[in-house]
């Protein structure tokens, strides 16, 4: 397969022939036992093209051939991209071919790209994330079509024209508010009155009984438990802020701040200093970064929770499992939490240390109120 022809055409490509030799074969038949990986490996060596992104495309899907991008990646034969900020941005200009008019096509890449894009180049994004931001777009679409039916566009658009087109569908519709916003804040748009996005429901904020949340954290701390340091740090930032599985499936190395005497870990706009006790565990983590990939065990010099694939930290699903099997369910013990914490800090300050929106903190702090009111005593009657 890697004849000195293909070799001479790409020398990078050694790197992936010595890794295949090398190879433990239970990690290669892990990899490369699907049944396109191989045979579009061959095909392409055979056709003796140059390797790149854009002809690695042409071979398949992208759920086809991401095992392949990944392995090209980690061997050296083509450089580390993000395939999902990638798909995103091939995703987004495709839905604003379908856009006629040109300034409101504009309108639309320039949103996508400010608002989507440029959030998903700054962290990492779950499937479900991304599908949130699909939506939200395609909406944004369809009120540019409902538009352009009837004569208008983003520039003369009036009141009505929202009034009419929200009063047709679901409450779905108000998520274009913050398009009609961002058309407002740049002087595309004189509409001022947006979509009122529904009010979300208050969440628990005792779920996990505060007693088994000291006794699972004091587990979790425990040196004499033998326990992964990347596991501990993950599960004492659920149990202490509230840290949901997802934000912790993405945190990068980037993302801490060691000063020889802190930690820092930035999840929002501030930095948060890691207790003492959760300090040493992270830099434990930090040093323990291995993961199995292709042909054997590797280093990774970009996520705190490396996946197998490469450019990609562990699934969220992942990561929920492991903290499952330590007895920690992160939903229950993240409410106990984030009722603590929404109980001693301010919406702003919370949403500043801990990454959610100020209307989220907002939402937790009544949510803390509330539980506190119904456990008053009734007034006594006279």
């Amino acid at each position: 397969m890697f004849s000195q022809d293909v070799l001479r055409k790409q020398p990078s490509l050694a790197g992936a022939r010595d890794a295949l030799l090398a190879a433990d074969t239970t990690h290669w038949s892990q990899f490369f036992g699907g049944v396109t990986t191989w045979p579009i490996l061959k095909k392409m060596l055979a056709e003796g093209d140059v390797i790149t992104h854009e002809s690695l495309d042409s071979y398949g899907t992208p759920f086809q051939i991401k095992i392949l991008r990944s392995f090209l990646v980690t061997t050296g034969a083509l450089p580390a991209r993000d395939e999902r900020v990638v798909t995103l941005e091939a995703w987004i200009a495709n839905a604003a071919d379908q856009i006629d008019r040109d300034e409101d096509r504009r309108s639309f890449v320039r949103f996508a790209r400010w608002r989507h894009l440029r959030q998903a180049r700054q962290k990492a994004l779950t499937e479900s994330q991304l599908g949130w931001r699909r939506r939200e777009l395609i909406l944004v679409s369809r009120f540019l079509h409902s538009l352009h039916s009837n004569g208008s566009t983003l520039q003369i658009a009036t009141q009505a024209h929202i009034d009419i087109w929200l009063a047709a569908g679901n409450k779905d519709r108000t998520r274009i508010r913050p398009f009609l916003q961002w058309c407002r804040d740049n002087s595309i748009t004189g509409i001022v009155h947006f979509p009122v996005l529904p009010t979300p429901s208050l969440p628990k904020t005792a779920a996990l009984a505060e007693d088994q949340r000291q006794r699972l954290l004091h587990e979790v701390l425990d040196p004499s438990v033998e326990l992964d340091p990347g596991l501990r740090l993950a599960a004492g930032l659920v149990l202490v802020y509230g840290s949901r599985p997802h934000e912790l499936a993405g945190l990068r190395l980037r993302d801490f701040v060691d000063d020889h005497d802190t930690i820092h870990i930035r999840f929002g706009l501030e930095p948060l200093q890691l207790p003492e006790a959760l300090k040493i565990y992270a830099r434990a983590a930090i040093a323990e970064r291995s993961v199995a990939r292709f042909g054997g065990i590797s280093e990774d010099h970009e996520w705190l929770f490396p996946g197998p694939i490469h450019g990609r930290p562990v699934t969220t699903s992942t990561l929920t499992r492991w903290l499952r099997a330590i007895g920690l369910e992160p939903a229950p013990a993240r409410s106990t939490a984030m009722g603590q914490l929404a109980m001693q800090l301010p919406p702003a300050i919370l949403a500043r240390l801990t990454g959610i929106t100020v209307a989220r903190a907002a939402v937790w702090h009544a949510a803390t109120s509330a539980s506190q009111a119904r456990n008053l005593p009734d007034a006594p009657r006279h």
